[in-house]
This record gives C-alpha cells, sequence and structure tokens, in this order.
C-alpha cells in the first residue's frame, strides 16, 4: 500500500495500479484498495475501468462513500449528469458535511441548468468550509446571472472574512462594484488584487470587459508595471 501510495503522489498512476493489485493478490475484499485503482484508473481518464472498480467497492461494503462519489464524478466527466447526480446525492445521504461532495454536487447541478438547486449546494460548501473560494466565486457568478451585480458584491462581501487574501476573490469582487456603479469600491478592490497576485487581473476583465479600457484601471496597472 505505501509502495502504491508512492506512486500515486508521483503520478505514476498506472504503475500504482499494478501495485495496489498484487495488494488484491494477498487481500481482495479491501473495499479502500478497489477505490485506490479506481481512484488511479480516474485519474488516467480511463473512466468505465475507474467505474468498474468503484462498483467494486461498493459490492463489498455499501457505505464505502469515496466509491459513491468516485462513480459520481466519472459520471461528471462523461458528461452523463443525470447518473452523476444519483451517485453524488448517495454519497452525500451517507457523509452530509463533506465539502468535496457538495461542491461536485454544485456543478452538476450547473450543467444541467438548475442554478436555484447548484445555489444550495455551494451555500452548503460555504458552510461547511468557508475558506473554499472557488464556491464563492461561482455562487457570485449564478446570482450575478440571476438577480444582477449587487448580489454578487453581497455574497463576495461575506466569503471577504474568510479569504480577503485570495487574488481573485478581490478581481472579481472589483469586477462586480464596477458593473453596480460603484468606482471607488472596484478600485481599491483592484489594487488590492495586484499586491496580491499582479497575473491574475484578467479575472476582473473576464467578468467586465469595459474594466480594461478604463483610464484610471489602464493607469494603475501602468503604476505596478513601474
Amino acid at each position: 500500500m505505501n509502495k502504491a501510495g508512492a506512486l500515486v503522489n508521483m503520478e505514476a498512476y498506472q504503475e500504482a495500479v499494478s501495485v495496489y493489485k498484487e495488494y488484491l493478490n494477498i487481500d481482495d475484499q479491501n473495499p479502500m484498495i478497489h477505490t485506490y485503482i479506481g481512484e488511479c484508473y480516474e485519474k488516467l481518464e480511463k473512466y468505465d475501468q475507474a467505474v468498474d472498480y468503484y462498483n467494486k467497492a461498493l459490492t463489498l461494503d455499501k457505505k464505502f462513500t469515496d466509491a459513491w462519489y468516485g462513480i459520481g464524478l466519472c459520471y461528471l466527466y462523461k458528461k452523463n449528469l443525470s447518473d452523476s447526480l444519483f451517485y453524488l446525492n448517495k454519497a452525500i445521504h451517507l457523509d452530509p458535511d463533506n465539502p468535496d461532495f457538495w461542491f461536485t454536487l454544485g456543478n452538476v447541478h450547473a450543467g444541467l441548468g438548475s442554478f436555484r438547486d447548484a445555489i444550495k449546494a455551494y451555500s452548503r460548501v460555504e458552510e461547511l468550509d468557508p475558506y473554499d473560494y472557488e464556491a464563492w466565486i461561482i455562487h457570485a457568478e449564478l446570482e450575478y446571472g440571476s438577480s444582477g451585480a449587487w448580489k454578487a458584491v453581497d455574497i463576495l462581501k461575506k466569503a471577504y472574512a474568510c479569504t480577503s487574501d485570495v487574488a481573485q476573490i478581490n478581481y472579481h469582487l472589483s469586477a462586480y462594484y464596477y458593473l453596480d456603479g460603484n468606482r471607488e469600491y472596484c478600485l481599491n478592490f483592484f489594487r488590492i488584487g495586484l499586491q496580491l497576485n499582479t497575473n491574475e487581473y484578467h479575472q476582473a476583465f473576464k467578468i467586465c470587459d469595459d474594466m480594461q479600457h478604463d483610464p484610471e484601471i489602464i493607469s494603475i496597472l501602468k503604476q505596478k508595471n513601474k
């Protein structure tokens, strides 16, 4: 197991599969090993083989949550969102406090166009792990699409207590404040974003293209480049 784990850490997934299969010659009743093999195949993008091993794990233990989640991920990667939803809900039923499960569920709901359900899922991630800035960002994007920039600002303001040191959060806040007509706050958060990570300022422009043509934004960037 340690040898296979070391290979996984080296991203040598095919070699790790071979070692895990050697372990199965000693003990083939361990659902965790079947799940580890499934995860390796998942990393190799061999999703059908991954699902086979996840199912073997579930044959041994119907409550092995990582296997349910693994199958849900594989179906997500295969763009089979309805099946992914089924397996993710199984995983969450068994482990309702796992933020990764809820984050992936939010992605599936968003892919299905069920934006209210996606927002509920991302909100649950924020409750369980308020430092997960990606959940806050996607949540804000969905709220912007349905309710406008002010709502996106409201979401990211809540995130700021735990994510103020994340450049992307500051750039997104900057863009939404620009769209909401608050230039002072827009420029303030844009400057903070530049202090944290100079290379990610295009995050703001993806949300609001007008910002890259704004004279004050251009001036701030020129000063930073100097």
